[in-house]
């Protein structure tokens, strides 16, 4: 089975399969009160805790040895640290499997392109290297940044839905490449 990389270098950002190294980065992320409303409102629960961080860390390599992709832990290669997690997932929308684009980067680094960046490598490492025929983003419809990327992507508007009784839209890349996956 094809497997993505276990880490990625774009010009500024490095994607590392996540461990236990990255627990406190995606703990500070994944609590951060300007990112929560986005990611998990209301009755999905709020901040993640630190079991549930651990919980997505051992998902996430789970993921990655069952279908040979997972995302990844953004790391600052000068710095080492760790400001997001970008990549693929496996996911089932509106009853229909795919792989789902996804990205979550800590506030303090917003604005600045880097998730644009890591999500084409991520793009790319799909498409080229895994034959990933294509990829869909979904997010809650008042999310205009993660619906920028998409468009910044080259990702097209598909449709409204209700995705875990919130309204999202969703966006859809197809590969324009010879594909390996069935």
């Amino acid at each position: 089975m094809l497997r993505i990389p276990d880490s990625v270098r774009t010009a500024r950002l490095r994607g590392e399969l996540p461990g236990r190294q990255h627990l406190d980065g995606w703990l500070a992320l994944m609590s951060h009160p300007d990112l929560v409303p986005w990611m998990w409102p209301g009755h999905l629960g709020g901040a993640r805790t630190r079991e549930q961080v651990l919980e997505r860390i051992a998902l996430d390599r789970a993921n990655r040895e069952a279908h040979g992709f997972s995302p990844w832990a953004v790391v600052l290669p000068e710095t080492g640290e760790t400001i997001g997690r970008v990549g693929c997932s496996p996911a089932v929308l509106d009853g229909e499997d795919v792989v789902d684009l996804g990205w979550m980067l800590h506030p303090h680094h917003w604005r600045r392109g880097y998730t644009a960046e890591i999500a084409r490598e991520a793009v790319r490492v799909a498409f080229d290297e895994l034959g990933i025929p294509e990829l869909v983003a979904y997010t809650l419809t008042g999310n205009h940044a993660s619906q920028g990327v998409m468009r910044r992507l080259g990702m097209e508007f598909d449709r409204e839905t209700e995705h875990a009784g919130l309204p999202h839209v969703v966006y859809r890349l197809r590969s324009t490449g010879p594909t390996r996956r069935t």
